[in-house]
């Protein structure tokens, strides 16, 4: 009887329930918007309905996990990257392949990854918030990021040119960046995706991971390009919609990246060799884990020094619930389900979308941190620590006006 409680925490009022000791849906249709005044557990659940409908099989055939992995429908997203055009040129259509980098010789099907950010914001010390820096696995390998943005999202940078300054200049004037919004029943807004990968090797098994082949390319004086299988380590899930007009910030990880502080230890890690760690001062206070790595930030030739991670926040009993509920269901259709060994951090909502104090709408809960993407910024700190909402909130255009928690359209370099 205690599994089914679980399984049904976060369905609305109204809504028809499943019969009793069923577990929650799967389902390939993204949702558009929670209801008002939505409770911590709902929100989960949109959280995790999102993740589900997300990494559905792209080409439509079965369940998601049914074969045990699959290609996920983010997968055919357009990349930051491809918005981030040169002077003179056109952002590609939507169902246009990304440009596969000059010095990736390597044939490799179509949905390869290229992977050409070091750090969930791009470039290395290239981001606004404190504590930037690679993550290192255990292998040595540098953790690589994607940025993606929906149909819905691209679509409007397209139409209003804001892939330009002069684009950005002509929008609006005086006025800000207002992106689609999903509708409650209805379909998504403005969707915005962060991925971390980690090159698998050595102690990894491929078939605990959703996985992919990527070009991973490091630019530079001496470009390289090669050809890795990667398994998905982290995502963000952030989208748009009415009743959340500061978006929702979702965030999800493979559930062997690293321990909690104080908790029980399994024998592998991701990121870290199992060390133990009763609390934060034997941990990050005392310089033993989440610290930025010393050295030249290179992954080619530059420290190469794993960096031991720890987690400093349990996840939130509602995230915990939801959890189990959607793990279950994913084994339902398939106890090989890569997509079961992952878990919902958290969900950052706004509690408050009228507050004329706060841009980010006062979200709960206040401080929400993924492991991968923000490994130096856990912790409850104003103003270091990490606020999903909090820091975008701060995004704006090449123009400085503001650009709907958005930091792409602030990157545009063609005049």
């Amino acid at each position: 009887m205690a599994a089914a409680a679980v399984a049904l925490v976060g369905w609305q009022i109204g809504d028809k329930r499943p019969a009793a000791g069923s577990l929650p849906p799967l389902s390939a249709t993204l949702p558009g918007d929670v209801a008002p005044g939505a409770s911590a557990s709902a929100i989960d659940d949109f959280s995790w309905q999102s993740f589900v409908a997300l990494n559905w099989p792209a080409d439509g055939k079965g369940k998601i996990g049914e074969a045990g992995d699959n290609v996920a429908v983010w997968q055919f997203w357009k990349q930051d990257t491809d918005v981030l055009v040169a002077d003179g040129q056109v952002p590609i259509p939507w169902i246009q392949p990304s440009p596969i980098p000059p010095y990736c010789t390597e044939q490799a099907p179509p949905g390869t990854r290229i992977l050409t950010h070091h750090t969930k914001g791009g470039e290395l010390g290239a981001f606004l918030t404190p504590g930037n820096g690679p993550l290192i696995d255990q292998n040595g390998q540098y953790v690589r990021f994607e940025i993606l943005v929906n149909e819905a999202m691209y679509g409007f940078i397209l139409t209003n040119k804001l892939y330009s300054k002069a684009g950005q200049a002509a929008y609006d004037p005086g006025g800000v960046v207002t992106f689609p919004s999903g509708q409650l029943n209805g379909p998504p807004g403005a969707i915005m995706l962060k991925i971390a990968w980690k090159i698998l090797g050595a102690g990894d098994d491929p078939k605990r991971f959703h996985t992919a082949l990527a070009y991973v390319y490091d630019p530079g004086p001496a470009p390289s390009c090669v050809l890795k299988q990667v398994g998905l380590v982290g995502l963000h899930i952030s989208h748009k919609t009415v009743n959340a007009p500061q978006w929702v910030w979702s965030t999800f990880e493979h559930v062997d990246n690293a321990p909690l502080v104080g908790g029980t230890l399994q024998p592998h890690y991701n990121f870290n060799d199992s060390m133990p760690a009763s609390s934060r001062n034997g941990c990050e206070l005392a310089g033993l884990c989440n610290v930025v790595p010393a050295g030249a930030w290179n992954p080619i030739s530059g420290v190469k020094a794993p960096v031991q991670v720890a987690r400093l926040d349990d996840l939130t009993p509602t995230a915990i619930a939801q959890n189990a509920a959607y793990v279950a269901a994913l084994s339902a259709v398939n106890p090989a389900s890569v997509f079961a060994n992952y878990r919902l951090i958290g969900s950052q909502f706004p509690s408050d979308v009228t507050n004329a104090n706060d841009a980010a709408g006062v979200p709960l809960p206040r401080f929400l941190a993924n492991t991968t993407m923000e490994t130096f910024l856990q912790g409850d700190t104003p103003g270091v620590s990490s606020n999903c909402a909090g820091c975008h909130a701060q995004a704006t255009m090449a123009d400085q006006r503001t650009s709907d928690f958005t930091f792409i359209l602030s990157r545009v370099t063609a005049r």
